[in-house]
This record gives C-alpha cells, sequence and structure tokens, in this order.
C-alpha cells in the first residue's frame, strides 16, 4: 500500500505546460504597434454650434445658393435638380466656379445612407469647398 502514493521522480511533469511566451511577446508588438500609429490617424470632426444663450442663425434652403438634399432612399437633389452620383463631382465642379464664396447646404434624411453622405463630403472637398452646413430632417410621424 505505501508504493500506492510514490512519487516517480523520472516522469517529466513540463510535457503538458504551454509556453505562453510567444503570445504576449505578439500581444506587446501589436500594443507598441498602435500607440506609435495611432498620433498619426487623421480623423474628420464637425465643429457643432453652441448651445445656450446665444442664438444660432438659422440658414434656410432659400438663403444657400448650393443646397444638397440627401434622401434615404439613396436620391440626391442639388438645387432641386436629380443627379446621379457619378455626375456630383462635376457639378460641385462648376458650383464652386460660380459661387466661389457659398458655403453649400447639405440636408438630409435621418435615415439616409452615411456612404452617399461621405462621398458628397469628398466631391466638395476636391471641389475646392471650405465649409459645409449640414440640416438633418426629422421623421414625420403620422
Amino acid at each position: 500500500m505505501r508504493n500506492r502514493f510514490r512519487f516517480d521522480s523520472s516522469h517529466d511533469n513540463n510535457e503538458n505546460l504551454i509556453d505562453l511566451t510567444p503570445l504576449i511577446d505578439v500581444v506587446f508588438v501589436v500594443l507598441i504597434t498602435f500607440m506609435i500609429i495611432a498620433p498619426f490617424l487623421s480623423l474628420d470632426s464637425i465643429k457643432l454650434a453652441k448651445s445656450g444663450s446665444d442664438k444660432t442663425k438659422e440658414i434656410s434652403s432659400n438663403e444657400a445658393p448650393i443646397t444638397i438634399h440627401l434622401f434615404a432612399g439613396g436620391n440626391i437633389r442639388i438645387n432641386q435638380k436629380e443627379v446621379e452620383l457619378n455626375q456630383i463631382s462635376a457639378l460641385l465642379t462648376q458650383l464652386k466656379k460660380s459661387h466661389p464664396q457659398a458655403t453649400p447646404l447639405l440636408i438630409s434624411d435621418q435615415k439616409a445612407h452615411f456612404g452617399n453622405y461621405m462621398f458628397i463630403k469628398g466631391s466638395l472637398e476636391t471641389a475646392g469647398f471650405e465649409k459645409l452646413h449640414i440640416a438633418v430632417e426629422e421623421e414625420h410621424r403620422s
């Protein structure tokens, strides 16, 4: 009975252990890479109007010489004219030449595709516009 609990020192217990050193090395390399790259990432930001007692000037589509309507179904109108995505860049470049100081007004449905907004924003930047007014139409409830 004494031999039943005897420790066998010839058996190597290390074969069941997992070496985590390579995993930890990879995690540290990825972490350091993100720490180095993070300051170089450029992010777009939108300056929001101040709230409170200051009254902000409301811009109507009648005052803006360039109005862009972005609808939930993907339809786009520039100055009340239906436009396809492939026509937007050329039309915005032409409008920039005829209204060099204008700030376009983008009126978007709440459920409009964000990709269309990003395409329009990129087209405006390419055309040379420096500012963009953005308005979101509220969902109509019946």
